[in-house]
């Protein structure tokens, strides 16, 4: 009976000398395999959110522009609505650049930072505690 097909209270009472091992890793098998992993590539994907983030943060230094437009007509009666002396039109442009924001962007750029360097340590945490705990008798 191999290890995948005997339930958990079945290896309740076995010594660890009648413990049968899980497979052994061939030797070349590349460790790309490892990128495949589920779990690994949901960490690789929320690490580049946390980067985008930040950008997202700096990116609230710098001056917002924004383009608005509106054309149409207008008369008094139906039958003057599309003749061209009845057409208006507007065009806006418009600039803001953060003057004193009190902080705010630098302590929100900071903000998201630690977020991502939690996370990163909190992962790599994750990661490295099955090793621990298979080291500690």
């Amino acid at each position: 009976m191999s290890w995948s097909a005997k339930s958990w209270a079945d290896h309740a009472w076995l010594s660890l000398t009648e413990e049968q091992l899980p497979p052994a890793v061939p030797p070349g098998l590349p460790s790309d395999l490892l990128v495949r992993r589920p779990d690994i590539r949901s960490a690789e994907q929320s690490l580049i959110a946390a980067g985008a983030r930040i950008d997202v943060a700096r990116k609230a230094y710098l001056p917002r522009i924004s383009l608005s437009g509106f054309f149409g007509f207008e008369s008094t009666s139906l039958s003057n609505l599309f003749k061209s002396p009845q057409s208006i039109w507007a065009f806006v442009p418009e600039v803001t650049q953060p003057i004193f924001t009190g902080g705010r962007l630098k302590s929100n750029v900071r903000f998201t930072q630690a977020q991502r360097d939690l996370f990163w340590w909190t992962t790599i945490a994750q990661f490295k505690m099955p090793f621990a705990k298979s080291l500690t008798p």
